[in-house]
């Protein structure tokens, strides 16, 4: 496992009103916007989005979110695209944001997409610290949104028995009447066994086995913070929509006291 990128405080005064307006960082020649949208905040627990071109994550947790009043939404915005491109001292750069949470994750994105250099890996850190620092380390709950594609890529069966990722998950289920490009990834016991109950797909990472990759989910494990990745296809808002209230039901179960909920017919 990589080291961390930061200490983890709890933020008190300026700091926390600076997680609400939101911040830049600049990489090079590139500003990356730390975007906040909030409601009435659920305390300790924050909606996490970082892959700008994944636009159904982002209509479905912001209408979500305007519809109930209430929670915390942060995005990163850069221009464009899934990765953030940079030019510093004429070298051009590009990262996977969700890589960018350990020094290992940092340096193999890095790596794999161009070019490497030690200013690079710090300007990425800087950005990587900054969002955790604000909206990661002081919470108990982290809810991601991704979204994925129809073509036999990512999908829940890639973390079954024979699949690219098996190693990482510690368990699966499978619900053969649910979309396998539609389920949660989860660091939790209980909330593997939440949605189950619920018949989603849904897995658990192994957090000491899984490789790091510098993703959110890893930072997570290490940190043992409650992470849940509400993982759809893209253009499938409704369905994320679903998987949201399904995680607010969560949330009213073993953190917050929130106002009735009632989940819509799972099946």
């Amino acid at each position: 496992m990589g080291s961390l990128v930061a200490c983890g405080q709890h933020l008190t005064g300026d700091a926390h009103v600076k997680a609400m307006l939101g911040q830049s960082v600049q990489l090079g020649d590139t500003k990356v916007n730390i975007a906040p949208n909030c409601k009435t905040p659920i305390n300790g627990i924050w909606f996490v989005h970082v892959h700008e071109d994944e636009k159904t994550a982002t209509s479905a947790a912001t209408e979500f979110i305007d519809s109930i009043g209430y929670g915390c939404f942060v995005t990163l915005q850069h221009g464009s695209g899934r990765n953030i491109s940079f030019t510093q001292g004429g070298v051009s750069y590009t990262f996977d944001p969700n890589r960018m949470f350990t020094d290992v994750g940092r340096k193999a994105t890095l790596q794999k997409l161009g070019k490497y250099s030690e200013s690079a890996f710090n300007d990425v850190t800087l950005l990587a610290i900054t969002f955790t620092t604000n909206y990661i380390d002081s919470n108990k709950l982290i809810i991601a949104l991704h979204n994925n594609t129809n073509d036999g890529g990512l999908t829940i069966k890639s973390y079954a028995k024979g699949g690219d990722y098996a190693s990482d998950a510690s368990q699966v289920f499978i619900n053969q009447k649910e979309d396998v490009d539609d389920f949660f990834y989860t660091t939790s016991e209980k909330a593997f066994t939440f949605f189950k109950e619920l018949g989603f797909n849904v897995m658990q990472q192994n957090n000491a086995t899984v490789t790091d990759d510098g993703s959110l989910s890893v930072y997570a494990g290490i940190r043992k913070i409650d992470y849940i990745n509400i993982e759809a296809e893209h253009g499938k808002t409704a369905q994320q929509k679903r998987m949201l209230l399904a995680t607010l039901q969560y949330i009213k179960t073993y953190y917050s006291a929130v106002p009735p909920i009632v989940l819509p017919d799972q099946h």
